[in-house]
């Protein structure tokens, strides 16, 4: 077992069973040297020596499933550790060991540290690698359970994007340039579960695909719509909140578009922190998009934001502003069709002799735009010796530049 007083140890056990690993945290060595004995043997246990030296071992030495903290240390006491544990990663599940079972330390340790299991001192054997047993259950369980969200997620966005690609190539293409202004956005100003913006960005247009065909067919020509058209446009992303607020964990995703759109049908969402910053986000993204694709010049596009005070957040279009120099340099090449390669844009409108639009400018090269290239291309609709001009998404570029670094 690996055991450490001050920090991590070198040479620790090299075949460990990575998903029951448990720190065991005390100021007190002789504590912990007994603790590691009488338990060594049942569980895969690694020690600290104190808060800060738990931080490093976290970093270092990890993953665990549990950690486990004595309440009163110099420095950094157990509720402290805790809470820090939360935020490196909340999946560990957290146990308080202390000799002062008094309630205040109770709730503190529960409404800062989140913690799974409270222990006092001195405390029984089977107690104690009874509650070690639970902890590395619950571990497993939130493990599992995240997995399988995460996969039925990723699964359900794709879906639904490759839907949008088919059906309205044009609202996709835009999905995807609001995608890389949110995308920058956030990591720019470190906001946290980005993912839910990004996603939100990515699935803002799918309220095209419930639009009649000739209603989206006169929105990618430019075409004047009736009054019935323009009000079913104006409350499509209310169509992308209903079917999105149907899966698990998109609930404030839904919610984002809903705000973001400014669109009021009566229903009551519950506004939480980060829909709201999300809905701001999302709608300095899909107005200065707009504005672009409009005709209007980037700086004058950001003017109009700026000026339009009360409207837009300042500080989300101020970093679309310090943002905008990286998106603007995608690398554009020239290549045959049969070259294309998904995570690249496409930097033209693809056309086919027909008439019919295949992608359009700024629409991100997937498995399905190509099989609709493809397809086009067998029927002769396209030439076999096309070719395209098409963009590298920074991502991909900064991606690149690191694998060679590497």
């Amino acid at each position: 077992m690996t055991t450490t007083a001050n920090g991590p140890a070198l040479g620790s056990t090299p075949q460990r069973d990575l998903d029951a690993r448990i720190l065991l945290v005390d100021d007190d060595p002789l504590l912990l040297e007994c603790l590691r004995r009488v338990h060594g043997a049942s569980f895969d246990i690694v020690t600290a020596q104190g808060g800060r030296a738990a931080l490093r071992v976290l970093e270092l030495d990890g993953p665990f499933a549990v950690v486990v903290s004595d309440r009163q240390m110099p420095e950094m006491d157990g509720v402290s550790l805790l809470e820090s544990v939360r935020r490196v990663d909340p999946d560990i599940v957290r146990v308080m060991l202390t000799g002062q079972a008094d309630i205040e330390s109770a709730i503190q340790a529960v409404n800062r540290g989140e913690v799974f299991r409270f222990l006092t001192k001195p405390c029984a054997r089977e107690d104690f690698e009874g509650a070690l047993e639970a902890s590395i259950r619950q571990y497993r369980l939130v493990r599992a359970e995240r997995e399988l969200l995460e996969k039925t997620l990723r699964g359900s966005v794709q879906v639904l994007v490759d839907v949008l690609s088919l059906v309205a190539p044009t609202a996709f293409a835009r999905a995807n340039r609001v995608h890389r202004y949110v995308a920058r956005i956030a990591r720019r100003m470190q906001l946290l579960n980005a993912w839910q913006y990004e996603t939100a960005a990515l699935l803002s247009q799918i309220g095209y695909v419930a639009l009649p065909r000739i209603t989206v067919e006169r929105l990618e020509s430019a075409q004047e719509l009736s009054p019935a058209e323009a009000d079913m446009v104006r409350r499509h992303p209310l169509l992308a909140r209903d079917v999105l607020a149907a899966i698990p964990r998109l609930e404030r995703v839904a919610a984002m578009l809903a705000v973001a759109s400014g669109v009021d049908d009566g229903e009551e969402w519950s506004i939480t922190s980060d829909v709201r910053i999300g809905a701001r986000v999302l709608a300095v993204a899909l107005e200065f998009d707009r504005l672009v694709s409009a005709g209007i010049e980037q700086a004058m596009a950001l003017a109009d934001l700026e000026s339009r005070t009360g409207s837009f957040d300042r500080d989300v279009v101020a970093t679309l502003r310090e943002v905008l120099p990286q998106l603007n340099q995608p690398g554009v090449r020239t290549i045959l069709v049969d070259e294309l390669e998904d995570g690249w844009f496409l930097a033209q409108d693809l056309v086919s002799l027909a008439g019919d639009v295949v992608g359009r400018r700024g629409q991100e090269v997937t498995q399905h735009l190509r099989a609709r290239i493809e397809n086009h291309v067998s029927l002769g609709d396209l030439p076999e010796d096309l070719r395209l001009r098409v963009a590298e998404s920074p991502e991909q570029r900064e991606s690149s530049i690191v694998a060679r670094a590497e």
